[in-house]
């Protein structure tokens, strides 16, 4: 059994829109998928596992769920620091000067500042703290698990995954909790997603190391793991030594290309990521063209033709 997840990541769109929503990201993206190669859906009959995570979506949502809650505080950060506001009210504690710049660069230095960082590298930060963590992880993890339960009972499931952004991120951890020898997750170990999540992912982590659960194709756009290797100290005393990581952690073991990682170098907060990884013959850096400004390349990838098509021939190759 073949088995798809999406799992979205950041977005500097001051009002997020949910990508599980018909005609929303997800279902062009799946579409275009398909578009490219109809045998997808008869490999994929399911569908994709569409995973919603970290923007509260209804202002009817009561209470609001606590990864919900990041969009609405850092819209209510960067109100209180996006420098148009500050301008508006100078006074004794509020002291402003004629810098004036380079003509154009301080409108971008600016609109990057308030868009990419205020939106997008704070929902970073909130995922690199303890509760942040936990709350994602509870909700992605809980999504995917959930809607794997038909298949447990399966001796032979091979899920590929699309992660974007920090969903990158997202689906690495989900990964190498699943496929790392010898280790005992924090997601099982500490209850991040509650009692039954914990014995659910245990019941597919040992599926996977018994072979019963492989990873097929993994397909990454906006890659921050450059960024998020930091997090521990066990990773960065690898990188200390010049030692890349090990790309088995996570089930990639393919003598073919497995892992395809997909960067523009206009985004910010998206980066070739192929050459920490050692060996790294499975894996493949592509660059693309997802928009020609920070904010744009950054969320463009869904809509990419580069993107789509080889996603799909990843897709396709490893769900045979």
């Amino acid at each position: 059994m073949n088995v798809l997840v999406f799992v979205h990541g950041m977005t500097p769109n001051v009002v997020p829109s949910d990508p599980r929503s018909p005609g929303g990201t997800y279902d062009k993206f799946w579409k275009a998928l398909q578009m490219h190669k109809p045998e997808l859906r008869n490999l994929f009959p399911n569908g994709p596992i569409l995973v919603e995570w970290g923007h509260q979506l209804s202002s009817t949502e009561n209470p609001v769920r606590e990864d919900h809650r990041i969009t609405e505080a850092e819209r209510f950060v960067n109100d209180q620091v996006a420098y148009h506001n500050i301008k508006e009210h100078p006074g004794p504690n509020n002291v402003l000067t004629g810098d004036w710049g380079i003509p154009g660069v301080r409108q971008l230095v600016t609109s990057v500042r308030e868009g990419v960082i205020s939106f997008g590298l704070t929902d970073v930060v909130y995922y690199c703290s303890g509760d942040g963590e936990i709350y994602v992880r509870a909700q992605v993890y809980n999504q995917v698990l959930v809607a794997m339960q038909q298949y447990v009972a399966d001796p032979n499931v091979r899920i590929h995954l699309f992660g974007h952004s920090l969903g990158v991120t997202i689906v690495h951890d989900f990964l190498f909790g699943l496929f790392k020898s010898g280790h005992v997750s924090d997601f099982v170990e500490g209850y991040q997603g509650g009692v039954w999540a914990s014995q659910e992912f245990q019941k597919w982590r040992n599926k996977a190391q018994n072979g019963e659960l492989t990873l097929g194709g993994l397909a990454c756009a906006a890659s921050q793991l450059p960024l998020m290797v930091m997090r521990k100290q066990v990773m960065i005393d690898k990188l200390f030594n010049h030692e890349g990581l090990d790309p088995a952690d996570i089930g990639v073991v393919s003598p073919g290309i497995q892992w395809k990682f997909f960067y523009d170098i206009d985004d910010l907060l998206g980066f070739a990521s192929r050459n920490l990884y050692s060996p790294n013959n499975a894996i493949m850096d592509i660059q693309v063209n997802s928009g020609a400004l920070p904010q744009s390349a950054h969320v463009g990838y869904w809509e990419n033709d580069v993107v789509i098509r080889e996603s799909a021939q990843l897709f396709y190759d490893y769900a045979l």
